[in-house]
């Protein structure tokens, strides 16, 4: 009876043995899960905190892209209203000079008429007609 308690009790052992050991790796295997995941939590914290600083920097670099674009815009617009105004400007001068230039052509043929009327009062006062 002896030998048979001692097996009951060795056999009991050996079974909560095995249990412990189960128990054991189970843990093990859990704390190993945990690590990891911890881990990778901190390198995911790390390289979002890396992405949010580049997102902001990408967003200042945006903005200052989008400034200097309407200073252009800007400057764009200044520089084609003054050649519009140079355009008109340069319309108004040749009209002027047109007009200038028909006044003188005007003046020449009034010298050339008044000339040709100065040759026939001449000529009909030499005819005798006084």
């Amino acid at each position: 009876m002896l030998n048979r308690t001692t097996s009951q009790i060795l056999s009991r052992d050996a079974t909560q043995a095995k249990i412990l050991d189960a128990f054991t790796e189970e843990v093990t295997i859990r704390l190993i899960e945990m690590t990891d995941a911890w881990d990778s939590h901190a390198v995911l914290l790390a390289a979002t905190k890396r992405a949010q600083k580049r997102k902001g920097l990408l967003r200042q670099e945006l903005l200052a892209i989008r400034r200097e674009r309407g200073d252009i815009q800007r400057e764009m617009e200044a520089i084609r209203q003054g050649h519009e105004q140079g355009e008109m400007e340069m319309r108004d001068l040749k009209l002027q000079q047109d007009f200038i230039g028909e006044m003188e052509e005007f003046k020449e043929k009034i010298a050339e008429n008044e000339e040709e009327d100065h040759v026939r009062v001449h000529f009909y006062l030499s005819r005798g007609h006084r």
